[in-house]
């Protein structure tokens, strides 16, 4: 038994196999928490402009007088946005993507573990081809529920970039601007 560092044509092939799928894994991490960021501000300015629109003082304020079409407008958009909170659901959206984010961190952190194993000629062939059915076999568990945005192109490609990027593969003027 040689170890997976001796590089032949079979150890080449799973060394990329298991190096894109770990770089998979982690935009999967990174997607899942930006969704995860992104629900959760949502939700916490939803909540903020139903208090301050459904309170009674807010009502009372002179200012609401002099510009009365925008307090119209604004009661309207509070009413809506009521309604359509229940059926939104953000906070079970919100728990879900962060499951998803969980368990793809964990799934990074397995091909993280695993790539230090090869990197560092700790495992031999067969124990990292294991390994690696292992981890795939948890990876395919993990899918999106159907009500989740599960390929924002643009938030993928922008994560992807900042993968990249940490990792040394990719430059600012290669990727574009991140907005990170």
């Amino acid at each position: 038994m040689e170890n997976i560092s001796s590089s032949g044509d079979s150890d080449a092939k799973i060394k990329e196999t298991i190096w894109n799928s770990m770089l998979d894994a982690e935009l999967e991490t990174k997607y899942w928490g930006e969704l995860c960021r992104i629900y959760y501000k949502w939700d916490r300015w939803i909540k903020i402009f139903l208090a301050v629109m459904s309170s009674s003082t807010v009502a009372t304020w002179g200012i609401w007088n002099k510009i009365d079409l925008v307090w119209q407008i604004l009661s309207g958009i509070s009413a809506v946005t009521a309604i359509a909170i229940p059926i939104l659901d953000l906070p079970k959206t919100l728990q879900s993507v962060l499951r998803l984010s969980s368990k793809w961190l964990q799934i990074q952190s397995q091909y993280e573990a695993l790539w230090f194993d090869i990197e560092n000629g700790l495992k031999y062939f067969e124990e990292v081809v294991e390994q690696y059915r292992h981890i795939k076999e948890k990876e395919l568990l993990e899918q999106a529920p159907a009500y989740l945005p599960s390929n924002k192109k643009k938030l993928k490609e922008r994560c992807f970039n900042q993968i990249l990027q940490s990792r040394g593969l990719l430059t600012k003027s290669e990727g574009g601007e991140t907005n990170g």
